[in-house]
């Protein structure tokens, strides 16, 4: 039998990281999201994936 897959941690560029946030939306419901749940609502790139849009959050809120 093989081992179980695991997935190798992937290394992102940083430049492309600090592009893919691109701003934060401030709206009502943004606002509302963010009191309730201390959460932030973010426009990102439409290229971005899931895991890059991840690393972008831990890189620039420094989360780990």
């Amino acid at each position: 039998m093989s081992a179980a897959f695991k997935p190798q941690p992937t290394k992102f560029d940083t430049s492309r990281l600090a592009q893919v946030l691109v701003e934060p939306i401030v709206s009502e419901k943004a606002t509302s999201v963010a009191e309730k749940h201390r959460q932030v609502v973010y426009k990102v790139l439409r290229a971005a994936t899931q895991q890059e849009i991840k690393a972008a959050v831990e890189l620039m809120f420094a989360h780990k």
